[in-house]
C-alpha cells in the first residue's frame, strides 16, 4: 500500500513538473519572438526615423566663416576691414537643466542679457539651437568660456569696421549681421569680398560640447581685397567742408565734385 502511494505521488510529481516546463518554454519562446519582432521594427520598419534621430543628437555641420576681403583707398588706407568675434548659442534642452543659477548670473553679465531674455531664449524655448548673442567680443567670449556652462557653445564670426566712418559711409556702403553687402561697394563687390565658407562635422556629447572632427575640415578661403580710386584724405576734407557748408546755410542735404 504504501509502495502505491508513492507511485502515485511520485508520477503526480512529474506530471506537474513537465507542465510547468511546457509553460517556461512557451513563455520563454514568446519573448523571444517579442524580441525579434521588436527589433526588425526598429532595424527595418523604423530605420530612417532612428538613423535622422541619431545624427540630429550626435552629429553636427558648423560652418566656417571666411574672412571677408579689405576695402581700401589708392594708398592702402583700409576704408573696410573684419576683426574676429563670437557668436554664441545656446542648446535649450540642456542649458535650463544643467545650468547654476551663479552660472546664469554672470552669463547675464557678461553678455549684458536682462533676465527675460535668458527666460525667452532658454527656459522658454523648445528649439534645440538658439543664438543667445551675436559678434560678442573675444575677451568676453574668454570670459564666458572659462564658466563651462553645460550647453553653450560658440562660433567663430566676423564682425565689420569702417575706420572712416561716416566720411566714406556713403561710397563703401555696409552689410548685414550675416556679412552680406547691403549697400555702396559692399553689395557691389560682395561675391568678390566675401570669399568661400568653410565646413567643419563634429561629434557632440549630450552636454553640447565638441568631443572629436568625424569628417576633414574645409578650411575657408578668404575673399578678395578690393581697391578704390579714391583718397580718404582728399575725401574727408571734402566732406568736412561740405558739412560746413550745409550748416552754414541750413540746407537739407549738398554734393562736391572733385577735380
Amino acid at each position: 500500500m504504501s509502495l502505491f502511494i508513492n507511485n502515485k505521488v511520485e508520477k503526480t510529481f512529474f506530471e506537474l513538473s513537465g507542465v510547468r516546463r511546457r509553460w517556461i518554454l512557451i513563455l520563454f519562446l514568446a519573448g523571444f519572438l517579442t524580441l525579434i519582432v521588436r527589433a526588425l521594427y526598429l532595424q527595418g520598419l523604423n530605420k530612417n526615423f532612428l538613423q535622422e534621430k541619431a545624427t540630429a543628437t550626435s552629429n553636427r555641420i558648423l560652418s566656417l566663416a571666411a574672412d571677408r576681403g579689405k576695402i581700401t583707398d589708392r594708398h592702402g588706407n583700409i576704408l573696410a576691414l573684419s576683426t574676429p568675434v563670437f557668436s554664441v548659442n545656446a542648446n535649450p534642452k540642456i542649458a535650463k537643466v544643467k545650468m547654476t543659477k551663479e552660472q546664469r548670473t554672470q552669463l547675464e553679465a557678461i553678455l549684458n542679457l536682462t533676465s527675460a531674455e535668458v527666460d525667452d531664449k532658454i527656459f522658454n524655448s523648445t528649439r534645440e539651437n538658439v543664438y543667445l548673442k551675436r559678434r560678442v567680443p573675444p575677451n568676453d567670449a574668454d570670459q564666458l568660456k572659462g564658466l563651462k556652462i553645460p550647453g553653450i557653445s560658440f562660433e567663430n564670426d566676423f564682425q565689420r569696421f569702417y575706420p572712416a566712418g561716416e566720411v566714406t559711409a556713403n561710397l563703401v556702403g555696409f552689410t548685414s549681421m550675416e556679412n552680406v553687402g547691403m549697400e555702396g561697394i559692399e553689395k557691389a563687390q560682395n561675391r568678390s569680398l566675401s570669399g568661400v565658407a568653410g565646413r567643419r562635422k563634429v561629434l557632440k556629447d549630450k552636454l553640447g560640447r565638441f568631443v572629436d572632427d568625424i569628417d576633414d575640415i574645409k578650411l575657408p578661403q578668404e575673399g578678395n581685397d578690393v581697391t578704390l580710386s579714391i583718397d580718404r584724405r582728399i575725401q574727408y576734407l571734402t566732406y568736412r567742408e561740405l558739412a560746413k557748408s550745409i550748416e552754414e546755410h541750413k540746407a537739407l542735404a549738398g554734393s562736391a565734385v572733385v577735380i
